[in-house]
């Protein structure tokens, strides 16, 4: 069977076709017919239902060259938008959208339950999280080529803090913890520190020391750095004291040089 483009009845959803062509077949039992046909100009199928209660329902059905929103790159499936100016891209573990005009990914913006942020500090700012804190525990062990009975430095640097160093950080460190004949065993320091760096802004070390024998100094002394390098403090370690656990201000630096640290012509050795 073969249906005109300016028949009467030709659906409307095949606008375009010059003529659809196919079959019509009648459905047992009550009066009802069904139907295939294939647009003669695209190639599309259309089905074709008829019941007294429904009268006639087309439905087209879209070939698989026309879904042209999906994009198979390897491993990467790439879902488009309308004009193809944004996609939104899934692998086996990781998904974003990514904009073609921008040349770049795209958070979820916080409306939709995202942070609109490509980064922590971005993210934290728009949700509106305060800094400051702690930084994560870390166990530093004794630099590589330590001399048994002698001190070392373990750096704080705390210039990308918020102040620029001229505010009290916080700090705590603990050496190791061994049995108690260990002759250095288990001192800790939980407290505030802020090199002046300048006479007018003054160095500043309050907190609590606990050792458990006062005669046994794991951590020996608080040393600043001079005018021009308000940042760096260090905390002079012994040897036998490593491994320390240490916790210090959000965005401070640890360092445990492996030999004389020097910051330009002046500052913490």
């Amino acid at each position: 069977m073969r249906i005109m483009a300016d028949a009467t009845g030709f659906p409307s959803i095949a606008s375009g076709e010059s003529s659809l062509t196919g079959f019509i077949s009648q459905v047992d039992g009550t009066p009802a017919y069904t139907g295939v046909f294939q647009g003669w100009t695209t190639r599309s199928l259309y089905t074709y239902r008829w019941s007294p209660t429904t009268g006639p329902q087309w439905t087209r059905h879209a070939r698989k060259n026309e879904v042209d929103r999906l994009d198979q790159w390897n491993s990467e499936t790439w879902l488009y938008n309308h004009d193809k100016s944004m996609r939104l891209g899934l692998t086996g573990s990781t998904w974003g959208c990514y904009s073609d005009t921008q040349k770049k990914w795209i958070p979820l913006d916080v409306s939709h339950g995202g942070t609109g942020a490509n980064s922590l500090d971005d993210a934290k700012t728009n949700l509106q999280i305060p800094e400051g804190g702690l930084t994560k525990a870390m166990t530093l062990n004794a630099p590589g080529g330590a001399v048994d009975g002698k001190y070392y430095p373990v750096i704080i640097d705390t210039s990308a803090m918020e102040g620029y160093g001229n505010l009290t950080c916080p700090i705590d460190i603990k050496t190791a913890g061994r049995s108690s004949s260990d002759p250095l065993n288990s001192n800790t320091f939980s407290g505030y520190f802020r090199c002046g760096g300048w006479s007018d802004s003054r160095d500043i070390a309050c907190g609590s020391f606990v050792a458990y024998d006062k005669n046994e100094l794991g951590i020996l002394c608080l040393k600043v750095s001079r005018k021009d390098y308000p940042q760096y403090v260090a905390f002079y370690i012994h040897k036998a004291a490593f491994p320390i656990l240490l916790q210090t201000g959000y965005k401070a630096r640890v360092i445990v040089p492996t030999e004389d640290y020097i910051i330009g012509t002046s500052g913490v050795k």
